[in-house]
């Protein structure tokens, strides 16, 4: 897509609606030139992420492309691009199997685009969030500081500007940014716990790693593996799983520090009899409302609070009125025991 000259609007119904169905429009910002006032539509648009150029054999967060069309825009207010990418020099497929060396913000545009992949792959909640996302990739870009030819507008320190608007995009800060941290207190001995956030990473042996040497072995069941339920890390137990609870022994009291991203809409899948799960949630909720998804399909909850040790299990009856259990909430970072009289899905709220 592109109008030389800017200007043309004939692309706005368009983009509103891949925008309402949570497809994020990247535009190239076009290669009309160093002049001011140079930007291809819709690379104009002020709803649009607008990707300039930057030379990458200059150290990052490189130089402006010399080609790359440069802001202010005739029909909407603000500073355009949006950000800048790689786009000189490079290595790209051609027509005809083969690959070469191209220059120019068709070259960046791809950058950019993968980096909202980035975004989404990591931060799953972020998915179809197009305002939000591309407000992450602006904030977290590099400002070219001091970098001008033509002054075209802007604040030419921090950004933004109308020659590379917020900066150069930085991957590495973009994806941290929507991370999460989820700290869980892990007393000496076994504790049972279960991951609040989609972990990063998934690998276990990762997701423990502030734990250090001191959380030394991990437990896992499976009620659907009849002939193998429990799992061991180290061992057969490799990957993290924000619906599975664990038995996590410590060898002294140690804060476990988790990072992620909120669960999206999770599911777990309980066998009768009983399960060991995650609460995947970030919020305390009453063990009714946490379950209400598998009401009359569950007859007793179990936890284990490690920091009580003159009392540690606490139960839910479904037979007992509230007044008479010692369980009456489910806890984000807590593993619980649920026994469930018929297959059902669990769903767990954010």
């Amino acid at each position: 897509w592109g109008y030389q000259g800017g200007g043309v609007t004939i692309f706005r119904d368009e983009i509103a609606a891949l925008h309402a169905a949570g497809i994020l429009v990247e535009v190239s910002a076009g290669n009309g030139g160093f002049l001011c006032g140079s930007l291809y539509s819709p690379g104009d648009y002020a709803e649009v992420l607008t990707t300039g150029s930057v030379d990458h054999s200059v150290a990052y967060p490189g130089s402006t492309g010399w080609g790359s069309s440069r802001g202010p825009s005739i029909l909407d207010a603000g500073y355009f691009p949006d950000v800048m990418a790689p786009g000189e020099s490079i290595r790209s497929s051609l027509p005809g199997g083969a690959y070469g060396y191209k220059g120019g913000t068709s070259m960046a545009g791809p950058h950019a685009t993968g980096l909202v992949g980035l975004i989404w792959s990591a931060c799953p909640y972020l998915r179809g969030q197009v305002e939000e996302t591309m407000q992450i990739i602006q904030e977290t870009a590099t400002p070219l500081s001091g970098y001008t030819i033509f002054n075209c507008g802007g604040d030419f320190v921090t950004g933004p500007n109308n020659e590379w608007g917020h900066g150069t995009i930085n991957a590495q800060a973009a994806v941290e940014a929507c991370l999460q941290s989820h700290e869980i207190s892990l007393s000496t001995g076994w504790n049972l716990v279960s991951w609040p956030l989609v972990p990063v990473p998934a690998e276990l042996t990762g997701a423990l790693s502030t734990c250090g040497s001191t959380c030394d072995v991990a437990w896992a069941y499976d009620a659907w593996d009849d002939a193998d339920p429990w799992k061991q890390w180290p061992g057969d137990l490799a990957q993290a799983d924000e619906t599975m609870g664990l038995w996590l022994h410590a060898t002294e009291p140690v804060t476990l520090t988790l990072t992620g991203s909120p669960p999206v809409s999770p599911t777990i899948q309980l066998r009768t009899g009983w399960n060991l799960v995650g609460y995947p949630s970030q919020t305390t909720r009453p063990v009714n409302e946490a379950l209400a998804s598998i009401d009359g399909c569950y007859t007793r909850v179990q936890t284990f609070d490690a920091s009580d040790p003159g009392a540690p299990w606490n139960g839910y009856s479904t037979s007992l009125p509230l007044y008479a259990n010692d369980l009456v909430a489910l806890h984000p970072g807590r593993g619980y025991w649920i026994y469930a009289t018929a297959p059902c899905t669990l769903s767990i709220a954010p």
